[in-house]
């Protein structure tokens, strides 16, 4: 607390001699593995066999300002889980949960390379059947998310790191920890 206390004083101080930090827009371009972390909704009359690890891949674009809260938005596409099954008669299907976040981030530094995230807004749930035929059901869950990211400079404007997120569609209880390599760019700066 004394540090972020101290952090923002010097930034305030800053403002206050009429200094103006650069400002940037940078890009987060992230690709993963996510777990399922909630009970599977398969039915158990037809023997399903679940899988609940799927990918998950985002861009997050965030504007950088001259203090410590960054703002931005945040989409891509994950696989929640999946499962395959067979009927009585032996006829064979599969199902999968995907989502796609559709998030507004606000961001914080902990450190010069430790990161904090939460996202906020909607998730459009796609859920897919291929059983005697193909079909899809959608619905715009609303959800969130919590993250905490390491980058690793490369130069200026560029970075690698790693990041460990909790992606929650809160109303349609689907929910996943999701473990992602980052590739992150300062594009813009002014």
């Amino acid at each position: 607390m004394l540090l972020m206390l101290c952090t923002l004083t010097n930034a305030v101080r800053g403002q206050e001699n009429g200094e103006r930090g650069q400002y940037s827009l940078v890009a987060y371009i992230s690709g993963g593995m996510g777990h399922y972390a909630t009970a599977a909704g398969t039915p158990v009359a037809v023997n399903p066999v679940t899988s609940k690890w799927g990918f998950a891949g985002s861009v997050r674009v965030l504007w950088y300002p001259d203090h410590l809260l960054r703002i931005g938005f945040e989409s891509g596409h994950m696989t929640f889980y999946s499962y395959k099954f067979t009927d009585s008669i032996g006829k064979a299907g599969k199902t999968s949960v995907t989502g796609v976040p559709l998030l507004l981030v606000a961001s914080m530094p902990i450190t010069a390379r430790l990161n904090a995230f939460f996202g906020t807004g909607f998730y459009n749930m796609t859920t897919n059947l291929d059983y005697g035929g193909k079909t899809d059901s959608h619905k715009l869950a609303v959800g969130w998310m919590l993250a905490a990211s390491y980058v690793q400079p490369l130069s200026k404007d560029l970075g690698v790191g790693f990041e460990l997120k909790w992606m929650d569609a809160a109303q349609t209880v689907d929910a996943s920890i999701v473990g992602q390599l980052q590739l992150v760019w300062k594009f813009i700066k002014w």
